[in-house]
């Protein structure tokens, strides 16, 4: 909330805006029909008014907050001033079926308590799937492209240092054997990590419901990202003719 209005950021290409501001206008109109029915019993109106305020103000200050939002420290403040701190999916999507919550929604004739249990069912759904997809796309990637990629180029590296030594032995090979001992020890960690990936997604696609979802929260996608870093650095130091996908400078400026 930046004063006078909300800001959606960063959303994804496949995320609406329309969930959130369904909740806002709502949670808008519950408030107000709670003023509306404050005021209308009012005898002095300015009065009212004016406690009103004063009272909403008091009771929701602690939302009011003009840091950084994305700090640690707000998450601790956070906590401290009694807001819930959600930072995955998995934690948000059981607040819309809390009591609480799905009754304003109910109240104002916005969806019946089906409609939210739905939403909700699709939601938990759509998230496993999701994850489930990128997993298995990066088990693939890696299986069939980064791993034989950085495999062909140790090769080549290591035949190189062989012709040097056979001309002599005098020869440095300093810089090769440096990069294949890394390149050497990344692929170690990238195929054990993508075994580990492959084990914790068929068992959590083997799971349903909430429950796979969790699994897919915060055991998949953890190791998914473990594995994303480990090839991300082995990116780095692999001659980009043995890479096998465009890096970021050939999509802006190559392609």
């Amino acid at each position: 909330f930046t004063g006078n209005k909300f800001e959606f950021r960063m959303l994804g290409s496949m995320a609406s805006v329309a969930d959130p501001n369904i909740v806002l206008n709502t949670v808008v109109a519950e408030t107000l029909k709670k003023f509306a029915d404050e005021l209308e019993k009012a005898d002095d109106l300015t009065k009212a008014v004016n406690l009103l305020v004063k009272n909403t103000i008091k009771a929701h200050k602690r939302i009011i907050f003009s840091g950084n939002s994305y700090s640690e420290e707000w998450k601790q403040e956070a906590k401290l001033r009694g807001l819930a701190v959600l930072p995955t999916t998995v934690d948000a999507i059981p607040e819309l079926i809390k009591r609480e919550n799905m009754d304003v929604f109910i109240n104002n004739k916005v969806y019946k308590e089906s409609e939210i249990l739905s939403r909700y069912e699709v939601a938990i759904d759509n998230y496993s799937k999701t994850v489930n997809i990128e997993a298995r796309t990066a088990i693939d990637m890696v299986n069939k492209q980064y791993i034989p990629a950085v495999a062909a180029y140790i090769s080549k590296l290591a035949e190189g240092v062989t012709y040097k030594k056979q001309i002599s032995k005098s020869i440095k090979c300093d810089a090769e054997i440096a990069l294949i001992t890394r390149l050497s020890d990344l692929l170690t960690v990238m195929h054990k990590k993508v075994m580990e990936l492959s084990d914790l997604q068929k068992a959590a696609f083997a799971l349903s419901g909430f429950k796979k979802a969790e699994m897919f929260c915060f055991k998949v996608l953890p190791c998914l990202n473990a594995l994303r870093a480990v090839v991300d650095e082995a990116e780095t130091i692999t001659a980009s003719e043995y890479w096998p996908v465009p890096s970021y400078g050939d999509l802006i400026f190559r392609v």
